[in-house]
């Protein structure tokens, strides 16, 4: 036992050094959005959210952690390397194949990613190994607790939880329905923003032969400079795929996960971040004599995070749930600079800073 729980530490210990020594990535638009429904309370928290894509409970467990809005992913990120571990001993009874299977989610580049993401799909990863664990445990020692405790908390993090239902049922058919209580009582709950969405879900993308493509490519080697901004279907399945991954390294020789782990390195070790240009722009626009107004709430909401004195321009923003009255510039309170990403066509871009044109307004 001692030994066992020595490599979960080195393991763990080496998850964490490669995440936190990566180069810094920008914060985009999602972590933003994050940060921005963070500063509500935590009442508030869980009503905005009925109006989001999202349930509520990774922002309540961000709330606390402002401004430092990744540490929670990071957290589930090392989590889902304990959790992989615990598993794959479970399941193959071969210490190797634990090990192997510890560093091979240590060092994947996609879970790397998104444990540097203020997004709730690192939780995801590790509930959803959680879910695995318990689901074996309930399978070998008719033991329902923690999984009828895990389903819920999967089904508050993201709507796509509800893909694991039908696997539940097969579970507690007939033999401890009353666990299912939970579940239902949750379903319950999330069942009003549910019904406020009548039309095809936005945030889903079509499932193609495209799509599945650029998630096998992305599950095995991460995004190009970890960019989470371009992703196509896979990270709603990033639960499915940190389970799927426990049997392909249990299954496989040991000498390919060996492989796989020395591909990941090389390409870790060639990490170079993406960048928006928010933070520079952001910085740029401190610097300015006058106040500095966006068109765009896309923008203002990635921009705003590094610097507070920008506004958003005047205009209907009763869809943004996250936007509120201190967000907007009232315009008699004198001259400022209008921003927007790109030239608008009928001003031309007097100045322009990357890809923001600047125009005076008077």
């Amino acid at each position: 036992m001692t030994g066992k729980w020595i490599q979960i530490v080195l393991i763990v210990m080496i998850g964490l050094l490669v995440r936190v020594n990566l180069p810094y990535r920008e914060v985009w638009y999602d972590e933003a959005f994050t940060a921005k429904i963070t500063e509500n309370s935590y009442k508030d928290i869980i009503k905005l959210s009925a109006k989001d894509v999202h349930p509520p409970l990774y922002y309540l467990i961000v709330k606390p952690f402002k401004p430092y809005i990744r540490v929670p992913s990071l957290i589930f990120g090392l989590g889902t390397i304990v959790m992989v571990y615990l598993l794959a001993d479970k399941l193959a009874k071969d210490r190797n194949k634990s090990l192997l299977a510890g560093l091979v989610v240590a060092w994947n580049p996609f879970l790397i990613a998104y444990s540097n993401e203020a997004r709730s799909y690192s939780m995801l990863a590790f509930l959803f190994l959680l879910l695995g664990y318990f689901a074996v445990k309930a399978y070998k020692e008719q033991k329902y607790l923690g999984l009828s405790v895990v389903v819920p908390l999967i089904l508050l993090t993201h709507y796509i939880g509800i893909l694991v239902l039908p696997i539940l049922l097969i579970i507690f058919y007939k033999k401890a329905f009353i666990y299912l209580l939970p579940t239902v009582l949750v379903l319950w709950f999330l069942f009003p923003s549910l019904t406020l969405r009548h039309e095809k879900p936005t945030w889903f993308p079509p499932l193609n032969v495209v799509t599945a493509t650029n998630a096998v490519e992305n599950f095995t080697l991460g995004y190009k400079d970890a960019d989470t901004n371009k992703a196509t279907i896979d990270r709603y399945f990033i639960g499915f795929f940190a389970l799927f991954l426990v049997i392909i390294v249990i299954t496989l020789p040991n000498w390919i996960s060996i492989l796989y782990i020395g591909i990941c390195i090389g390409t870790i070790i060639h990490y170079q971040p993406v960048t928006y240009g928010y933070r520079e722009f952001a910085h740029q626009a401190d610097q300015v004599d006058r106040q500095v107004v966006m068109t765009g709430a896309t923008e203002y909401i990635a921009v705003s995070y590094y610097s507070k004195k920008i506004k958003l321009q005047e205009g209907d923003w009763s869809g943004w749930i996250v936007i509120s009255e201190e967000d907007i510039y009232n315009k008699s309170q004198g001259n400022f600079y209008l921003v927007n990403k790109g030239a608008i066509p009928a001003w031309g871009c007097s100045t322009k800073f990357n890809q923001y044109c600047i125009y005076e307004w008077n």
